[in-house]
């Protein structure tokens, strides 16, 4: 045998030896896919503002998968799961965080309108995971590498919560409520198998909030103001569950050592006092120890204004006006 022919033969044995090598180093199947979601942070909340709904959020998602050096291009199959969350489900509609015993309503969605929930096969099934592919018309998976679909996952709380207390809520994905299943192919999502995502937390921050209603109070008409003269008028306040509030009163546009009502644009006033109780005892002004004070249930809080015009000299006759500013602190 020529040293050429015996080198070719050595050189087919070593090529022949080398493939043999990869071929037990290297799985035949050697697809491996995972997915990540990014917190979901509504950030402060005002429960009371009526808005539908009351805030939205998002977060990243980011779906990977690689293949092994020797395994051929060509589509993948990845679903991701989504449960009910820490925070529980009330079986049909929506999901919950939680303050303590207190639930704060929302969900989490596939898509940007909010439209279809993001679920699994066991909650919020008729929705079901989230599906994507992998192939040449969107991501290739390269030979021996890794490729990434970047998404969005979309949120929002629910409208209609406005007795909901102040407070942090927060529910949290670890691996008991979230799973991804793979397979190679374009298919329907695998039966079996897969894990879990690194846990992901959504949260929100329900904020104090008011607001608060006036009526006129009206002393009526008189010819002379021989005594006291009282009247009431209320006023209503609605602030978040929970929130303290303190509603204070101003001086009005005519003061001088008491309120006045004003005759137009003349020198001429009626003196006159706003009270927190019937009896008239407590005034209402502003200021600790001088406003009226409570905390918030979510609902409308009435308040009663006590009015007097005390017995004074016969002012010129017309119709006296004044204007107070009332103010919730919260």
């Amino acid at each position: 045998m020529s040293v050429i022919a015996r080198l070719r033969k050595t050189a087919l044995l070593v090529a022949s030896l080398l493939l043999v090598w990869l071929g037990l180093a290297m799985p035949a199947h050697a697809l491996s896919c995972s997915a990540s979601v990014g917190n979901v942070s509504f950030g402060n909340v005002n429960v009371l503002s009526g808005a539908n709904p009351l805030a939205t959020a998002s977060a990243p998602v980011s779906v990977s998968c690689s293949k092994g050096l020797l395994e051929l291009p060509g589509d993948a199959t990845v679903c991701v799961y989504i449960n009910e969350g820490s925070g529980g489900w009330d079986g049909s509609t929506q999901r919950y965080m939680l303050n303590g015993a207190n639930t704060l309503g929302y969900n989490l969605y596939k898509d940007a309108a909010r439209t279809q929930i993001w679920g699994s096969t066991a909650v919020f099934a008729a929705s079901g995971p989230k599906r994507y592919v992998f192939n040449s018309g969107s991501v290739l998976i390269i030979l021996g590498g890794t490729s990434t679909i970047s998404d969005t996952i979309y949120a929002s709380i629910n409208p209609g919560q406005t007795t909901k207390p102040v407070g942090t809520y927060t529910s949290s994905f670890t691996a008991a409520y979230t799973l991804v299943r793979f397979a190679s192919g374009d298919v329907p999502c695998p039966a079996s198998g897969g894990s879990a995502m690194p846990t992901f937390n959504v949260t929100a921050t329900v904020v104090a909030n008011c607001a608060i209603n006036t009526q006129n109070l009206a002393f009526g008409t008189t010819s002379a103001l021989v005594g006291n003269r009282d009247q009431t008028s209320t006023m209503s306040v609605t602030c978040t569950n929970a929130a303290p509030w303190s509603v204070g009163l101003g001086n009005g546009s005519n003061f001088s050592g008491t309120r006045r009502m004003r005759l137009a644009s003349t020198s001429s006033y009626v003196g006159y006092g706003l009270y927190r109780d019937a009896a008239r005892s407590q005034t209402w002004s502003s200021g600790a120890g001088n406003e009226s004070t409570g905390t918030g249930t979510g609902g409308s809080q009435s308040l009663t204004v006590y009015g007097r015009v005390p017995a004074q000299a016969a002012p010129a006759i017309g119709n006296y006006a004044d204007t107070v500013v009332a103010t919730v602190t919260f």
